[in-house]
């Protein structure tokens, strides 16, 4: 497409009131983006200015970021078929990451380590497949399937995507800026915000729709309910992507999005092998991912008794796995524990092993 018309196609999009289906709406009534934009001017309404426009393209570039339109040819061709496919992307990293079939996967910010462990393998394995692996950049599940994705050298060079709620140039959570650097190196960050906007809470939902719109496939690991990856799983519904859920223990509450989501027709997912049957796409054979040390998924908090039980679930964890995790001195964890183990919180077996008890 001509400069011209990604320029209107930027200022059709950013103009007040416009949205997705607006803008899909209002191009197919009219025939073109600048058809659009004059009927806009003629109504007196608040249309976005090439000048500013032509400010966008520049801050882009001059954070080395891409803005691409859905009349591209590397605009993703499974995203570009949602009722509500953005008509611009911001793209920061390597364009071409976006070109490889993907698989999104999703879940948790305070997820369990068992958990996080498992994210990471299936991440690996998934990509170790030849799928890129689509998340959000958030705590707990989605910075493990980036990081489990990135440990794999197979399936190509570009191996993960963010998806982010705020502008690609606006760092959340803020302890993920190693991940981010890791991602624009080995994949790309990708938003439908313009440069420097901050997420609100009203962008997660909305960023939620394009996770599930890129991918064949979506998988939940521990969901809360109601929490943000049902609605990536609804909106998977709606776009008609395959859709996994992990089963969980009944008493964790972690567990109760995804069963259900199980008992509602979901695909059960123990293993990336059960995601690849279904959606068809050729394997290659399925390697673990190496026991290298793992960065840190635990989210900030000063009480430690919250966060010893956040990493545990009602699978057995050994002492030497927590204390890997929590990042704290031994005395201090065992103390912590002995409390914990006192008010019936959590279980210690005769070989020193700790669950969760709910």
């Amino acid at each position: 497409m001509t400069e011209k018309e990604r320029i209107d196609c930027l200022r059709l999009i950013r103009s007040k009131g416009i949205g997705c289906i607006t803008y899909h709406a209002l191009v197919k009534e009219v025939g073109s983006e600048e058809s659009a934009l004059l009927l806009l001017s003629k109504q007196g309404r608040d249309v976005f200015s090439e000048k500013k426009a032509l400010a966008e393209i520049k801050e882009h570039e001059a954070i080395g970021a891409t803005l691409i339109t859905y009349h591209d040819a590397n605009y993703p061709p499974l995203l570009k078929h949602i009722s509500d496919s953005p008509p611009v992307l911001s793209i920061l990293g390597n364009p071409e990451a976006l070109s490889s079939p993907m698989v999104a996967i999703v879940g948790s910010r305070s997820a369990s380590m068992n958990a996080i462990k498992f994210t990471q393998n299936l991440a690996y394995q998934l990509r170790d497949a030849g799928y890129g692996i689509i998340s959000g950049l958030a705590r707990g599940i989605d910075g493990a399937a980036h990081d489990g994705a990135m440990k794999c050298t197979t399936g190509g060079y570009f191996s993960t995507i963010a998806v982010m709620a705020g502008g690609v140039d606006c760092l959340y959570p803020p302890e993920h800026g190693w991940l981010r650097e890791k991602i624009m190196e080995k994949g790309a960050l990708i938003s439908e915000m313009p440069l420097g906007r901050f997420p609100g809470a009203s962008h997660f939902p909305r960023r939620n729709r394009l996770i599930s719109g890129l991918a064949k496939a979506i998988c939940i690991i521990e969901a809360a309910k109601p929490s943000g990856s049902l609605i990536t799983a609804n909106y998977a519904l709606d776009q008609g992507r395959e859709l996994f859920a992990v089963p969980g223990f009944p008493g964790d509450p972690r567990s109760v999005g995804t069963n259900s989501l199980l008992k509602n027709g979901a695909h059960i997912l123990e293993s990336a092998a059960d995601v690849v049957n279904i959606i068809g796409y050729p394997i290659m054979p399925i390697e673990t991912l190496p026991n290298t040390t793992q960065q840190k998924n635990i989210p900030p908090t000063d009480n430690l008794n919250t966060l010893i039980l956040q990493c545990l679930s009602v699978q057995p964890l050994s002492m030497e796995e927590l204390f890997a995790s929590v990042n704290i001195v031994e005395n201090t964890l065992h103390d912590a524990l002995l409390t914990l183990e006192l008010q019936g919180h959590i279980h210690r077996d005769q070989r020193g092993y700790i669950t969760r008890v709910f």
